[in-house]
């Protein structure tokens, strides 16, 4: 994903961003439609194309591999995922490692822009509050643009 290392920190919270657009990377496994559509309310006005805005297709499986590469674990250290609060740009998820270890993946909507662009503009923001573990724009690794806090 990125030339830095992970870091350990027992029970410590990270934050990932990923970016995935593309239903052809979707893994069977995970069915459950509220982790790729928008569940925090509805509209009066065009609400199927609101929805469609706050709909994105990811590769989950993939996300909780990431998620775990990024404290040093892989994916048999995954416990738990749950679907976060959401934005309307953003879907959050809370991924639980065995160690005890949360990190934070959060996925863009269409409608937050170009995956590219707000997936590094987080990184530049995010990096006036603390420091990445890794992160990347490239999507010719894993097919998704992430950054890993």
């Amino acid at each position: 994903m990125s030339s830095s290392a992970p870091s350990h920190h027992g029970g410590s919270l990270s934050l990932l961003y990923f970016v995935m657009i593309s239903d052809e990377f979707v893994d069977a496994n995970w069915d459950d439609k509220s982790f790729h559509h928008y569940t925090n309310g509805r509209w009066l006005f065009n609400e199927s194309k609101q929805l469609a805005a706050r709909s994105v297709m990811f590769n989950m499986t993939e996300l909780i591999r990431t998620a775990a590469a990024s404290q040093g674990c892989d994916i048999s250290s995954y416990i738990n995922v749950q679907k976060l609060p959401e934005g309307s740009f953003n879907k959050a998820f809370l991924i639980i490692l065995r160690d005890g270890q949360q990190v934070i993946a959060k996925v863009p909507n269409p409608n937050a822009g170009l995956p590219f662009y707000t997936t590094a503009s987080e990184v530049a923001t995010m990096d006036f509050v603390g420091t990445e573990y890794s992160w990347s724009a490239n999507t010719e690794n894993m097919c998704l643009e992430c950054m890993s806090r």
